[in-house]
């Protein structure tokens, strides 16, 4: 997949899964963010890592912690590297930046973009209009 295609694909994913994303983070086994897990504060960056974990399964068909029960899905988030191996080389360091434990070190919305090719203006513009 071209970069750009994958920067669309991004773009309506956040357009049209957001809502839905927001909702499943906020029950067990939904997006499961080890933050949640542990019981900190969800939040932006909580958003990159369902990200990551939706792209990681459209990229293989496969969780990137497995599945299971939602205790063990649960444990792999916070105590288990993300399978991202499946994942196409031009995108698995990204995937696996957006799919770290730590959400200090997970990429801002902007930065995802940039790195997938967006223009500052294009940046600034989906920004305007509140898609991130």
């Amino acid at each position: 997949m071209a970069l750009q295609q994958l920067a669309d694909l991004l773009l309506l994913l956040g357009a049209e899964l957001g809502d839905r994303l927001g909702r499943a983070q906020q029950q067990p086994g939904g997006a499961g963010q080890g933050e949640q897990a542990e019981g900190g504060e969800i939040g932006t960056s909580s958003d990159i890592f369902s990200l990551g974990a939706v792209v990681a399964f459209a990229a293989t068909g496969e969780g990137p912690f497995g599945g299971g029960s939602v205790a063990s899905l649960l444990y792999r988030v916070v105590h288990s590297p993300a399978s991202i191996d499946g994942v196409p080389d031009q995108i698995r360091p990204l995937v696996a930046r957006c799919l770290d434990k730590d959400p200090g070190q997970r990429p801002t919305a902007g930065e995802i973009l940039a790195e997938l090719g967006l223009s500052d203006a294009e940046i600034e513009r989906l920004a305007d209009e509140g898609l991130f």
